[in-house]
């Protein structure tokens, strides 16, 4: 089934993540992202490490490209670690280009949801 999510007027993206994170029939989540900050890793951080805690996978693959994503971005993702299974790629495109994806997924065994916007790792890309 498909969703078209309203933003930002009627829809927060951050929201909808938290509660996806929370929500126990996931154990595996993916993302690929061109721009992580501190200013959005600090709503996520709690609800990720839930996540890991109770057995969840983190793949996360996150650009560097444009000078968009903190170091301290990249800390909290990194930082995760402690907390279980997260594997965290840095993406450094060599070419003109930028590393721009946008792309949740979510799965278990039987399901997944996938979720492609314009949203990164941000304040602004979670909650503005």
């Amino acid at each position: 089934m498909s969703m078209l999510y309203d933003q930002p007027l009627s829809f927060r993206f951050g929201s909808h993540l938290q509660n996806l994170l929370e929500d126990r029939r996931w154990s595996i989540l993916e993302i690929g992202v061109a721009w992580v900050r501190r200013s959005g890793t600090q709503y996520l951080l709690p609800s990720l490490v839930n996540f890991l805690k109770r057995g969840g996978i983190l793949r996360v693959s996150v650009g560097i490209d444009i000078e968009n994503t903190s170091q301290e971005g990249l800390s909290d993702l990194l930082s995760l670690q402690a907390h279980g299974i997260a594997e965290i790629y840095i993406y450094h495109n060599e070419a003109s280009s930028t590393f721009h994806p946008k792309v949740y997924l979510f799965s278990n065994q039987q399901d997944a949801k996938l979720i492609v916007g314009s949203n990164n790792i941000t304040e602004a890309g979670l909650f503005v």
